[in-house]
C-alpha cells in the first residue's frame, strides 16, 4: 500500500514543485527534438550514451519533463477503456529477497505509554525500485562497476574496478 502512495502521490509533487523546462511539444511527434541515442551523450565528459544535459546543465527532473499539460491530454485521448494496471510489487516481496546482502523489509510496533510507533525499515533495491529510472549503467565492455556483488560476474562477464 505504501508503495502505491509513494509512486501516485510523490512524482506528481517533484514535477509540479518548480516550472518545468519542456522541449516544444508536437502533437504529432512528441520526440521531434529530442536527440537520437547515437547523439548521446551530449557532453563528452558525461558516461556513454548518459542521456544527461538534455533539459540543460540544471536540471533534476530528467524524464519527468515530458509531463506537461499537453503530454497528460494527449494522453487521456489515448485511453479507452478505463483500466490500471498496478506494476509495483508490495514492500515485502520478493521474501526472502534476491540479494542475500540485502535484509528483507521489517515493520514493527512499538508499544508506549498510551499510545504506539509504526517502524517500518526496508532497503529501497528491494521489492519495487525507488530509486530513479537511471538504475542501470550502459555498458559495451561488461564493466558494470556500480554493482560489485558476484551476482552480477555470473550474469555478464565483468572486470569490476
Amino acid at each position: 500500500m505504501i508503495g502505491r502512495i509513494v509512486v501516485v502521490s510523490i512524482l506528481p509533487t517533484i514535477a509540479l514543485s518548480r516550472p518545468l523546462q519542456a522541449r516544444q511539444f508536437n502533437s504529432s511527434d512528441i520526440y521531434a527534438n529530442w536527440p537520437s541515442y547515437d547523439q548521446l551523450p551530449l557532453d563528452p565528459s558525461f558516461p556513454t550514451k548518459a542521456a544527461w544535459g538534455v533539459w540543460g546543465a540544471d536540471d533534476e527532473l530528467g524524464a519527468l519533463n515530458h509531463i506537461t499539460p499537453e503530454t497528460i491530454k494527449a494522453a487521456k485521448a489515448e485511453i479507452e477503456h478505463g483500466v490500471a494496471i498496478n506494476l509495483n510489487l508490495e514492500l515485502d516481496i520478493p521474501n526472502p529477497p534476491f540479494f542475500p546482502t540485502r535484509p528483507e523489509m521489517t515493520h514493527a510496533f512499538i508499544a508506549f505509554q498510551g499510545y504506539q510507533d509504526d517502524v517500518i525499515s526496508l532497503n529501497t533495491q528491494v521489492s519495487t525500485q525507488y530509486d530513479g529510472l537511471r538504475h542501470f549503467p550502459y555498458s559495451t565492455d561488461g564493466n558494470v562497476s556500480t554493482y560489485q556483488y558476484v551476482f552480477w560476474t555470473t550474469l555478464i562477464p565483468t572486470t569490476h574496478q
